[in-house]
């Protein structure tokens, strides 16, 4: 759920710290309290806890309005059209074509390419959404 964040209240939670794959004991930055309380907020199912689309910012949603977006969103067909099946196995090779071209032209390098082209084994992609903050205008 969390990603990186995860991984990040898991070291100050519970005290320890990832140095080349192995675990070292640290003081924890976290009172058995606020432990509590990211648990209790992580086990919520009524909320969503998303990274903000800018900054280190992290947004709770309630979880109806979170899936509202996401709708409205997709149902917007000026940006989203329904497909009947799955693309992505037909449009790898027009990428891997595309990407081999940028290459031999050296328009990207090898480890561009690499990263480009990502795993071998095509995959469905997931929607979600990044939610936006604004500044204040009065600041």
């Amino acid at each position: 759920m969390f990603g990186k964040l995860g991984e990040t209240l898991w070291i100050c939670v519970y005290g320890f710290e990832n140095t080349r794959n192995s675990f070292k004991k640290c003081q924890p930055n976290l009172s058995p309290d606020e432990v509590q309380a990211l648990q209790e907020l992580k086990n919520n199912t009524q909320i969503v806890i998303k990274p903000a689309d800018k900054g280190s910012a992290i947004v709770i949603l309630d979880r109806q309005q979170y899936l509202w977006e996401g709708y409205r969103q997709l149902y917007n067909t000026k940006y989203y059209k329904k497909l009947d099946k799955p693309i992505y196995l037909e449009t790898m090779p027009m990428v891997k074509t595309i990407l081999q071209s940028l290459y031999d032209n050296n328009f990207i390098n090898a480890k561009q390419m690499t990263y480009l082209l990502g795993n071998k084994e095509p995959r469905g992609r997931i929607f979600h959404l990044l939610p936006k903050i604004h500044k204040d205008p009065a600041k």
